[in-house]
């Protein structure tokens, strides 16, 4: 569901802001999502074969599932509900996300100059998520209609009593 990677960097090579910037981009090419009030957060979306989207302003992710990290449990009652709206956005706002978000020394950021004591890479999906729970449906579903099964079998093996 999720990946997270943290690099510390050795005191003798922290990179600038301004190279690790330019090193993300030539990477991974210009984020599809920069915040404008957060320097050091990129965002990379891309579609269900791995294409990246075209870039656009933050404000057009509004209302876009945001992934946690952490355990997405299915519940027979809203699981469906949720892999219905993510099936429904992906195509809007990617299947596939990549967040780098790079840590500043002094945890400030000082302008472009400022060094860069580590780097956080965050990486999870729509895709993955609707996978999972749909895989989750069918074990339940499987389950739900074996357990029927013994039901009526069972009770068709009892004999009425008289």
């Amino acid at each position: 569901m999720l990946l997270n990677r943290t690099e510390y960097i050795a005191a003798s090579k922290k990179p600038t802001f301004d190279t690790s910037a330019k090193t993300l981009v030539e990477k991974y090419g210009t984020p599809t999502e920069l915040l404008p009030d957060s320097p050091g957060i990129y965002r990379w979306r891309y579609d269900s074969n791995g294409a990246l989207l075209k870039p656009l302003p933050a404000t057009s992710f509004v209302g876009c599932p945001r992934l946690r990290p952490g355990v997405i449990e299915f519940q027979p009652l809203e699981s469906p509900l949720m892999i219905q709206e993510y099936k429904q956005s992906a195509p809007r706002c990617g299947a596939i996300f990549l967040e780098v978000v790079l840590g500043f020394e002094g945890f400030t950021y000082a302008g472009p100059g400022t060094l860069i004591k580590d780097y956080t890479t965050h990486m999870t999906g729509l895709d993955a998520a609707i996978r999972a729970l749909d895989a989750a449906k069918a074990i339940v579903n499987k389950a739900q209609a074996e357990a029927s099964a013994a039901a009526i079998k069972k009770g068709q093996q009892q004999k009425p009593v008289l």
